[in-house]
């Protein structure tokens, strides 16, 4: 994910201390965009497994994956979620990826947008990479929605 954001700065020919202050703030938006979408990934998530009537452990039986890993990723703790995992977790849901994670960037979105952060635009543009990335590196599709 570091490399999509911070491939302007490195294309650009910026050095010194502009080319310092740009990643910085490519790190920064970074991690306001990966803090929003997992945390409206777990909570689109936990809604979803609730609706099922499932437990944690049910679905990570059901995902084959352990139970922490669906603690963390409702939690929105997991700083860094494997999307393999994440296919499995979707997967065992009946649900799609991309339309799973359609839905998280657009919670995701919203909430910062109606944060008003600074950087809200730029993490937003941030949420739809890495979304893509996650997609990409997840393997093959299982279910739809």
């Amino acid at each position: 994910m570091d490399d999509l954001l911070l491939a302007p700065v490195y294309q650009s020919g910026v050095d010194g201390a502009a080319a310092r202050e740009a990643a910085a703030r490519a790190a920064r938006v970074e991690r306001l965009a990966c803090a929003a979408l997992w945390r409206a990934a777990g909570a689109l998530l936990r809604e979803r497994r609730e609706a099922r009537g499932w437990s944690q452990q049910g679905l990570a039986r059901r995902a084959g994956v352990p139970l922490g890993v669906v603690a963390q990723y409702e939690l929105g703790e997991k700083r860094r979620p494997a999307p393999a995992d994440w296919r499995r977790v979707t997967t065992a849901l009946g649900l799609d990826l991309a339309r799973f994670l359609d839905r998280a960037v657009a919670r995701a979105a919203g909430r910062l947008a109606g944060d008003g952060a600074a950087e809200a635009t730029a993490a937003c543009l941030a949420l739809y990479a890495l979304a893509r990335h996650v997609r990409q590196t997840a393997g093959p599709a299982g279910h739809t929605d």
